[in-house]
């Protein structure tokens, strides 16, 4: 369905997969694989954050035709749960789009598919240097 991309090397760390994108939508895979630990063997919160921060900015990346990458200006994320290593799914929408500010909503679910955690990302489009593609 979406066309085979350089994957980002903290996509591929993650094990990043975008997998559907359905009524505005974006469905996304990824693995937290024993590195991500905590001292609690549960996801450190970074990397709950970095896995959200991948997932939105690639939404953005899809949503500005892949003409613009998005410059981060402020990203807060809210956590609701303890992760357990392993398998987890996001999804992602445009809360706003906007030439010079867009808005994107993460979402981290568990194994069983309980919302671990929430982040809101707003960021600046940005036109990527040289033509040079993102993913």
């Amino acid at each position: 369905m979406f066309k085979k991309r350089q994957e980002s090397p903290s996509g591929k760390f993650l094990s990043f997969e975008l997998i559907r994108e359905e009524n505005g939508i974006f469905f996304f895979e990824i693995i937290f694989p024993p590195e991500t630990a905590s001292p609690l063997n549960l996801v450190q919160g970074g990397m709950i954050d970095a896995a959200l921060d991948e997932a939105t900015s690639m939404t953005a990346y899809i949503a500005f035709k892949e003409e613009k990458l998005p410059l981060t200006t402020d990203h807060h994320v809210l956590f609701h749960r303890p992760m357990p290593l392993g398998k987890a799914t996001m999804q992602t929408k445009i809360i706003k789009y906007g030439k010079t500010v867009t808005t994107i909503e993460g979402k981290l679910f568990d194994q069983n598919e309980k919302l671990v955690a929430t982040m809101l990302h707003t960021a600046l489009p940005t036109k990527i240097p040289n033509n040079q593609s993102y993913l």
